[in-house]
């Protein structure tokens, strides 16, 4: 008779079940990763490369379902000085596709760039209302961990990865402090 908790068989099924039980996460072509540039402009374009992301790199306009891209960016008072604030999307209505294993490089409109954050919100939902209505996401988090890694955050760009193999859709608001000087003509 063996003693209770000793296997009874031969040695390779040990070996086996250890591998299957660690063959897990994105099997098949769902979760292939991309690259996709967002130019200063508001235009975006797959690449293989990030160093082909500009701040004029071109490609095809972000408009319709893939969301309304903002240009925009507006200037708030603060206890600090001024805070320049841009949302790459409003608040209602697409937002931007943002496909497991997708990695955005970001390049900022004219308004923010030369500035270095001081903070980035990123926010992701499960759906995503069509370009003809300006309806609510009717499921919204703030993302962190795998949801939204941020890298290479400098003055003129960012870049977003959603490191799980779940579909989102996806948008930023960027703040940055500025001085007077730097606040622009709209500046309160």
């Amino acid at each position: 008779m063996r003693p209770l908790g000793t296997l009874s068989g031969p040695p390779w099924v040990a070996g086996v079940l250890s591998v299957l039980q660690g063959a897990t996460g994105c099997n098949t072509h769902q979760c292939d990763s991309d690259l996709v540039c967002i130019d200063g402009l508001g235009f975006m374009r797959t690449v293989s490369d990030a160093g082909a992301c500009s701040p004029d790199a071109g490609g095809t306009p972000i408009t319709g379902d893939a969301g309304a891209y903002n240009l925009q960016v507006s200037t708030n008072s603060s206890a600090s000085g001024y805070e320049l604030v841009w949302e790459t999307t409003p608040i209602v209505g697409p937002w931007l596709d943002f496909p497991g294993q997708r990695t955005y490089v970001i390049q900022y409109p004219p308004g923010l760039l030369g500035h270095l954050p001081t903070t980035v919100e990123t926010y992701v939902s499960y759906d995503n209302p069509d370009s003809s209505v300006d309806a609510p996401h009717m499921n919204v988090t703030m993302a962190s961990g795998s949801l939204a890694e941020l890298m290479n955050t400098t003055d003129t760009q960012l870049s977003v990865l959603n490191a799980t193999c779940q579909p989102f859709s996806m948008r930023m608001v960027v703040r940055a402090q500025v001085g007077s000087a730097d606040a622009g003509p709209d500046a309160p």
